[in-house]
């Protein structure tokens, strides 16, 4: 007997943007990029996301990268969001309407500390 193969379906999770709510909805096979940043009281930062939808799991990637009083610096990794766990994270009370968030798993993460790096530390 073949096992059951089961349709792909649209993926649809929780997130905040900015103090927002947001319903993110992804097809198989699509992804989705957002940047933002700017000027910050010690010189700036810029954020970029990127999530793509791999058939049984949501894949997101990001970067940070900016400057403050110590140097510039750059951060980021990857995380993975199982289908099958879209609403199994934490609650959020949206003004009387129950909202459940994803369970996130980080992949891997890297961060660089350009001013560290120039004086061997």
């Amino acid at each position: 007997m073949e096992p059951k193969i089961q349709p792909q379906t649209q993926a649809r999770f929780w997130l905040f943007h900015r103090s927002d709510l947001v319903l993110l909805k992804l097809n198989p096979g699509q992804s989705i990029e957002h940047h933002e940043g700017g000027e910050t009281d010690e010189g700036f930062e810029w954020t970029s996301r990127l999530w793509s939808h791999m058939g049984d799991h949501i894949l997101i990637e990001w970067s940070v990268r900016g400057s403050d009083c110590d140097g510039r610096y750059s951060r980021g990794g990857t995380s993975v969001m199982a289908l099958s766990e879209l609403r199994a994270g934490h609650e959020y009370n949206d003004n009387g309407t129950l909202r459940r968030f994803p369970v996130y798993r980080s992949d891997r993460e890297w961060q660089r500390d350009h001013s560290a790096e120039a004086i061997n530390y």
